[in-house]
């Protein structure tokens, strides 16, 4: 005999449980998901009641939600429903849909960023965020003010593109709010506050202006090796100065196990496709799963802020690693042709390097492994 279909209930608005074995109540009636467990799986509620259709479950779902449920009325197996017809329980459903996506028409980007925000710091215990992490969130939200009393459901791609164009702060920054925009329209959509993820087209369109930045002291370094041993974050970081790309290379950087080089590069001719061979210092640390060469540079931007928050460096960047890079160059007397070619710098107008510009790996590898711990 077929399992009879019942209709699908809207969301949030509780559960109907067909229980095992033979029960004179074999329907168990639960209210909406409240909590969470430390895995972030839904923990179920404690039964409303135990009823013997599934129509007169969806009965007491209804008194539940319009707050006039009682216990003792769905006591005993002979209460039925006022009408058990599929095509008015489907109408019932359907109202409670269109009063649900009403109220959601109405809900303003800050109303959207609240639920989020609990959504991801509050209600997931899958993981502890830093307060840099957090901090972040909450500063792009600030910067986001123009949309904040605004309907969220009526945002486009350009409304969102707007606010980051219009941004007048770092680079960084403007990663933080695309970010948080792709966040919240990834929450919106999975709870059905949104028919787009608008965020997924929005750009920065301003160059990267972490180009400046200031080298790693010699005590900070000592801090990071100290405590990379079982750091996956800090070991990504000292791959990063001691080989010296630009943080949006290693996302599509060739790693060459067998031969130990890194081939890749990006923004000039002449660092684009350069081999860097592994520094022997790094070796024990890369590996193709490390998140280096698998998140985003926003997303890798967060994990190496909080990573350093938590030794207690603080006010770099990853470009920042790059400059370090340069400066241990300089400090091991990498002589200055192979620092060039290394860090991807054009040759420029000196003769002798455009004559002679040329270096093997193996002369490469000698020349980043005189830089040590």
């Amino acid at each position: 005999m077929a399992k009879k279909k019942h209709p699908k209930l809207p969301n949030g608005f509780g559960s109907i449980k067909k229980l095992s074995g033979k029960r004179s109540n074999p329907y168990g009636v639960y209210p909406p998901v409240t909590e969470f467990n430390e895995n972030g799986s839904p923990i179920t509620p404690k039964a409303l009641c135990y009823v013997s259709d599934w129509y007169i479950g969806f009965y007491a779902l209804m008194k539940y939600k319009d707050g006039t449920f009682n216990a003792e009325d769905f006591s005993t197996a002979e209460i039925k429903p006022s009408d058990r017809q599929n095509e008015v329980i489907n109408k019932i459903i359907a109202a409670y849909n269109n009063n649900c996506r009403a109220a959601s028409e109405l809900k303003t980007f800050s109303e959207i960023y609240t639920e989020f925000f609990s959504y991801k710091y509050e209600r997931d215990k899958t993981r502890e965020y830093s307060k840099a992490t957090i901090y972040a969130t909450k500063t792009a939200y600030k910067n986001a003010k123009v949309l904040h009393n605004k309907p969220f459901k009526a945002l486009k791609t350009q409304d969102l593109q707007e606010v980051i164009d219009n941004c007048d702060k770092k680079h960084a920054t403007k990663e933080h709010i695309q970010t948080l925009f792709k966040q919240m329209y990834e929450y919106a959509y999975s709870h059905d506050l949104c028919d787009r993820k608008y965020a997924d087209h929005v750009k920065i369109n301003t160059p990267d202006d972490d180009e400046k930045g200031i080298p790693f002291s010699e005590n900070e370094l000592k801090l990071i090796w100290d405590n990379s041993a079982d750091n996956k974050t800090l070991q990504a970081v000292l791959i990063m100065i001691y080989s010296g790309f630009r943080i949006s290379a290693y996302k599509t950087v060739e790693i060459n196990m067998d031969e130990q080089y890194f081939k890749g590069g990006v923004k000039t001719k002449a660092g684009k496709g350069r081999i860097v061979p592994f520094n022997k210092e790094i070796i024990p640390f890369i590996q193709k799963e490390n998140i280096l060469f698998s998140l985003t540079p926003p997303k890798f931007r967060v994990e190496f802020t909080d990573a350093l928050a938590m030794i207690g460096i603080t006010g770099h960047t990853p470009h920042d690693c790059r400059h370090t890079f340069s400066w241990l160059c300089d400090k091991y007397h990498v002589d200055t042709l192979s620092k060039k070619m290394l860090m991807g710098h054009a040759l420029g107008t000196d003769v002798t390097d455009l004559k002679y510009g040329h270096r093997t790996i193996d002369e490469l590898r000698i020349e980043i492994n005189k830089i040590c711990r």
